[in-house]
């Protein structure tokens, strides 16, 4: 259990044998497949702007779970985080879904990675993600 009472989300590469582990820069999903994963992401992502998703609590870490077992291993790490920069630098946003998006970032990094590939990870966010 967290600290927080609630049970403790599973961490993607942790004995999960093999499913779900972040696939390097390098690797190469599908086209079709890594498509329809960003088409998704962006979706999902634009959710986040709803009133309903900035008063819910899970909207953040369910968001940042799914990255990590779906998007991450289908559309490949700088793809996935290119489309959150994208989000996250668009024209006229409420700078409250700004915080939103890096909260997904930080969930994703913190939480829902195996600490083994939270380096990498992180680099793929900052150069993909932050440094866009």
């Amino acid at each position: 259990r967290e600290a927080g009472g609630g049970p403790q989300q599973p961490r993607v590469g942790v004995s999960e044998g093999g499913r779900g582990q972040v696939p390097s820069a390098t690797s190469r999903p599908p086209a079709s497949s890594a498509a329809a994963s960003l088409s998704r992401l962006r979706q999902d992502l634009g959710r986040l702007q709803t009133r309903e998703a900035l008063q819910d609590r899970r909207s953040v870490p369910d968001l940042a779970l799914q990255i990590a077992r779906t998007h991450l291993p289908t559309a490949g790490p700088p793809a996935v985080f290119s489309a959150m920069a994208g989000a996250f630098a668009a024209p006229g946003l409420d700078p409250r879904f700004r915080l939103v998006v890096a909260y997904v970032f930080h969930d994703l990094l913190v939480k829902q990675v195996s600490p083994e590939e939270r380096s990498s990870v992180a680099r793929d966010g900052a150069t993909h993600f932050l440094e866009s």
